[in-house]
């Protein structure tokens, strides 16, 4: 499995590609129905950013095109085969959107992490 560069823009099958989104983070540990594991990645809406502290949540086979590819180089490439090798190794467990009802229920688990804290 390969992962995109953050900055990438892509939309999602799920929204039928309508909506832009941005990578902002991969790996993203989260806490569905009471499980902690990972989503390949956390994204916001391109080109708004962050708003009322929303991410979306999803993994490569939820990308339905990628219109631009973010930046890499040899420093990311070092990350990447780091977070590669740890979510592989299957200590957390790897989300996935069907475990979630809606969308929208993805994009609040940051407010409520933040609330918990």
């Amino acid at each position: 499995m390969d992962l995109l560069a953050l900055g990438s823009i892509i939309t999602l099958k799920k929204d039928n590609e309508n909506t832009k989104l941005m990578v902002v983070t991969r790996g993203a540990i989260t806490n569905v129905n009471g499980e902690e594991g990972f989503f390949d990645y956390a994204a916001v809406i391109y080109p708004v950013g962050i708003v009322d502290n929303q991410l979306y949540f999803f993994n490569n086979e939820d990308i339905g095109k990628i219109i631009f590819k973010g930046f890499s180089d040899e420093d990311d490439k070092e990350l990447t085969s780091k977070l590669l090798s740890r979510m592989e190794n299957g200590q957390v467990m790897r989300h996935s959107v069907n475990d979630v009802e809606h969308q929208e229920d993805l994009s609040i688990l940051l407010d409520k992490k933040e609330r918990q804290e």
